[in-house]
């Protein structure tokens, strides 16, 4: 990978700026799309959010719903009950 590439994927890995380019690339409408179905969920699910970002997707979960993220670079975190 070059210098600059390496530069640029640091920048967009920056929370800010990685919902930014989300934004810019119609993350809005998928939300969207998956929220009624996400209401569904039973209030106790466990979700696994393959390649998670930074979470925006939780905010369509039911309350109490927990969330296991994994990222494309091996990291995982699990996200809290709450709806921050």
């Amino acid at each position: 990978m070059s210098v600059l590439l390496g530069f640029l994927h640091q920048i967009a890995g920056q929370g800010m700026v990685y919902d930014l380019i989300q934004s810019l690339a119609g993350v809005g409408e998928i939300h969207r799309r998956l929220a009624t179905p996400l209401q569904g969920l039973d209030g106790h699910a466990v979700v696994v959010d393959l390649a998670g970002g930074t979470g925006t997707l939780r905010k369509l979960f039911p309350e109490n719903t927990s969330t296991a993220a994994g990222q494309r670079n091996g990291q995982a975190r699990r996200l809290p009950a709450e709806v921050p």
